[in-house]
């Protein structure tokens, strides 16, 4: 019974940048127009429901929104990170 060796990896070649795989990334200002409008909808549950559990579909809609905020920051700071390295 002869044993296999595991075929060897490639060698890397670190000098070439690797591309980008799978879809593109969002756009910054989509995300953000995005974010403002489960905002605003979190503003207007607040104002105009009428029960006193308003207060869980807004508060619901305001952190939805601020997860879209993240999202658009982090989105606006990897473009200003990859436009100062060219």
């Amino acid at each position: 019974m002869s044993r296999r060796r595991p075929p060897e990896r490639p060698k890397k070649n670190l000098e070439s940048p690797l591309p980008q795989v799978g879809k593109r990334p969002s756009s910054g200002l989509m995300l953000l127009a995005i974010g403002i409008a489960w905002i605003v909808c979190g503003v207007v549950a607040l104002t105009s429901f009428s029960a006193s559990w308003k207060f869980i579909p807004a508060i619901f809609f305001v952190g939805v929104g601020f997860l879209w905020l993240r999202g658009a920051a982090v989105t606006f700071s990897r473009h200003e990170r990859r436009s100062e390295g060219r």
